[in-house]
């Protein structure tokens, strides 16, 4: 029980730490399995309620395997008619696909409307507001993808993202074999409102985004919003953090914390009761055991990236003071 390798193992110390009955007869017993729920589901989230910012997503808690999308290029086929004042317009060449989350452009009007109903092989739609410029008359068009559905289950992105793009590894431009520098291959997240400001729809450019932002999540959805639009259709993958089971009162749950470090969540669950009990000492005490495991929990995951990494030994100049992507091209 001392090693606290599975749950029940965890419940009894989490009861034993807070002067407990271990044999199931402790008011406090179920409580005491949902605090170790809550700290559980908060570690692997990257919250800070012992105050120890995370940081990182874990390495250990990744999904095996990386998720993948495939980033549409935009759709322009035929033209487009839609009236001042009016919500709803038609495309001389329906897609087969549904445009619904897309965005329409009027070619040399400034506006991006989203498609708010389209369905598929239809050539009617509607937007999310009414049309403000003149009449689109058999215009030129185009309707793009900045929006992506990444699937269900995510607790939390492991960044950057990750393309492929023709521009990459061993493409030869005459002078030798291109190696790609450092990010030149990566999407990486930033704040939904950074997004907007600093990459206006306005500005929205045809290429391989350089950004992304969550536009919303759920335990069942979670989607990303691209600071670009495909050239061309282009894989993405990206790595995951699964939300993951309750843990129950049984030798089979095994938390996938490392065994290690499990303790965290005896004091963390123990720190929670004895705020319950009112036992203000004691709650101090479990506090600060929790905040010491889980600085040494952030420092390892760390000192492993440090020693392990190809920058080993080496002091990096911030990399938002590095203005130009880098190339550097072998014989």
């Amino acid at each position: 029980m001392a090693n606290a390798y599975h749950t029940a193992d965890i419940l009894k110390l989490t009861l034993t730490k807070s002067g407990e009955r271990t044999d199931g007869s402790s008011r406090y017993h179920d409580l005491a399995l949902s605090y170790i729920n809550q700290s559980y589901h908060s570690i692997l989230s990257g919250s800070n309620e012992v105050d120890v910012d995370v940081g990182e997503p874990w390495v250990w808690a990744g999904e095996e395997n990386p998720r993948s999308l495939v980033l549409e290029t935009a759709y322009e086929d035929g033209v487009v008619n839609i009236s001042e004042d009016s919500i709803t317009g038609t495309f001389s060449i329906p897609p087969t696909f549904s445009a619904v989350g897309r965005f329409l452009k009027v070619t040399d009007a400034p506006t991006y409307y989203q498609i708010r109903a389209h369905t598929a092989a239809a050539a009617s739609f509607t937007l999310d507001q009414t049309y403000v410029e003149q009449d689109a008359v058999n215009s030129d068009y185009r309707v793009i993808k900045t929006q992506y559905e990444l699937g269900s289950g995510i607790e939390r992105l492991v960044e950057p993202f990750r393309v492929y793009t023709q521009g990459g590894h061993g493409q030869d431009f005459g002078v030798g074999r291109v190696i790609v520098e450092d990010n030149e291959d990566k999407i990486f997240g930033i704040d939904l409102n950074a997004l907007r400001k600093q990459y206006p729809k306005r500005f929205l450019y045809r290429g391989v985004p350089t950004r992304f932002a969550t536009v919303r999540r759920s335990a069942d959805s979670w989607i990303v919003e691209f600071n670009a639009f495909a050239a061309s259709k282009t894989k993405v993958d990206f790595d995951v953090i699964a939300i993951q089971d309750d843990l129950i009162n049984s030798t089979d749950s095994i938390p996938l914390i490392p065994r290690e470090k499990r303790l965290v969540l005896v004091y963390m669950a123990a720190h929670f009761l004895s705020v319950d009990k009112e036992e203000g000492d004691r709650a101090t005490y479990f506090f600060n055991l929790a905040k010491s495991m889980m600085k040494s929990m952030v420092q390892s995951e760390d000192r492993d990236e440090t020693l392990t990494g190809k920058n080993k030994g080496k002091i990096l100049p911030r990399q938002d003071d590095i203005g130009f992507l880098r190339r550097r091209f072998v014989r």
